[in-house]
This record gives C-alpha cells, sequence and structure tokens, in this order.
C-alpha cells in the first residue's frame, strides 16, 4: 500500500487535479520517494467519509500516516439546527478512531476545515471555527496532531480572498502551495530519505484511471475487452 493517504472531500480530491491550476500531489512532495494515495471525494460529508472505510477503502492498506480534511460539506449543505458542531466534531473523531483501528501504527494528522465565505461576518465561518475547536477539544490527550493553515490563508482582516481561494470555500493554486509547505513540515519527521520499493504503488492508482483499471482487475472478463462493448456500465457524477 501507500505510505501515506489523504482522507476526506474534494479538498483532498483536488490534489489530483491540474485543472484549476493545481500540480498532482506528488509533484508537489519534497520527498520525491513518498508515494500518497488520495482517498478524497468531491461533495463528501463525515458519514460519506467514514462508510467508506468501514466499508473496505483502507484494505490492503497500512499507511505510515494519513492527513484528514472533511467536514466542511457537513456545514454547508445543513443548517446548524440539524446538525450542530458538535455533530461534526464527533463524526471527525469516528473517522480517526476507524483509521486506528484498522492500521493502528498509522500516525494521523487532521487538519482543521478551511474558513467559509470570503469575511469573517459570513456566518458559515462562525460555524467552521465552532467545529476546529470541538475538533481541537475532542482530540487532546490523543497522539493525533490537529493542525491548522487558516490563518495563512487569509489577509490581515481575515478575509479568504482570491489570493489563496477561487470561490471562498476551496482553495486555489495558491493556497495549496501554502498548504504543502506544512504537510511537508509534518512529513519530514515521519518518512526516511528513502521509501522501499515496496511501499510504492503503480502510476495507475493515481487519478481517474485507477478505477477504471481497478475494473479490468476484480471482474476479469466482465468486459469483452478495453476496446470491445462493456457488459457493465457506471451511471452517475464524479463519485
Amino acid at each position: 500500500g501507500a505510505p501515506l493517504i489523504l482522507v476526506g472531500d474534494e479538498n483532498m480530491q483536488m490534489w489530483e487535479e491540474s485543472g484549476r491550476g493545481l500540480i498532482p500531489f506528488r509533484k508537489y512532495l519534497q520527498k520525491a520517494p513518498v508515494s500518497a494515495v488520495s482517498l478524497g471525494y468531491s461533495g463528501d460529508t463525515t458519514e460519506n467519509v467514514l462508510w467508506r472505510l468501514q466499508n473496505g477503502e483502507l484494505e490492503g492498506y497500512t499507511p505510515e500516516m494519513a492527513l484528514v480534511m472533511v467536514g466542511n460539506n457537513n456545514t454547508m449543505l445543513r443548517s446548524e439546527e440539524e446538525e450542530p458542531p458538535s455533530d461534526t466534531a464527533l463524526g471527525i473523531r469516528a473517522i480517526v478512531d476507524t483509521i486506528k483501528e484498522r492500521s493502528p501504527e498509522t500516525k494521523i494528522c487532521v487538519f482543521a476545515i478551511l474558513p467559509c465565505g470570503r469575511d469573517s461576518n459570513d456566518p458559515r465561518r462562525t460555524r467552521n471555527a465552532a467545529v476546529n475547536d470541538a475538533v481541537r477539544v475532542l482530540l487532546a490527550g490523543t497522539d493525533v496532531a490537529f493542525y491548522e493553515i487558516n490563518n495563512q490563508v487569509m489577509d490581515v482582516d481575515l478575509v479568504f480572498g482570491e489570493d489563496y481561494s477561487y470561490d471562498g470555500i476551496h482553495l486555489n493554486a495558491t493556497g495549496y502551495n501554502v498548504w504543502v509547505k506544512n504537510i511537508n513540515n509534518l512529513i519530514a519527521p515521519v518518512f526516511p530519505t528513502e521509501v522501499k520499493p515496496a511501499s510504492q504503488i503503480p502510476a495507475t492508482r493515481f487519478g481517474e484511471l485507477w478505477w477504471k483499471d481497478r475494473i479490468y482487475e476484480i471482474r476479469g472478463n466482465t468486459f469483452e475487452g478495453k476496446t470491445g462493448r462493456p457488459n457493465l456500465v457506471f451511471f452517475g457524477d464524479d463519485l
């Protein structure tokens, strides 16, 4: 399996993208031998991530480190009455516990969910901050690190502006450059100078082609051939 996994929602998935000026995560890493797999999916809430982890997504992986960021869709899609910050925080803690249960030696770092809205008067900003405060309390006294980059992607007036975010919710390429500097500092003590080749994974496991290759691998002759007419077709969105 991969030494480093990225767990969460679209903020983790977008490490694989180039359409917004981003560079795939592997090319960001200063420690070049470290292979990383993104287990982030756009639109996911904490319970979506938890379901994936509990239903085989970590099978075959014993990562040395897991980076987690999730929760923004919980606060975006539901009112505070439907889901108070404490409930979102408990979902994040459940994700951490599930990773620990399935891979006890994995070092985990939870990133605070990003500020939401351009300025500090946006009510979503206050709610996300409350989630982060609750997560910090839930992780206190554990061996799980809690890391926040929010002040590094806002200006002196706490504006989450176009310098770091293309929509006031998600990071742009400059924002990801800030994030990766923090990640490189975090992973430096964890990974040796060289990672054993056995820890690496094929290039086909990165990006959208992974699912196609995986289907051919596990379904065998379900398809007549990669260029033939399929007997199985998937319909849906980016998931």
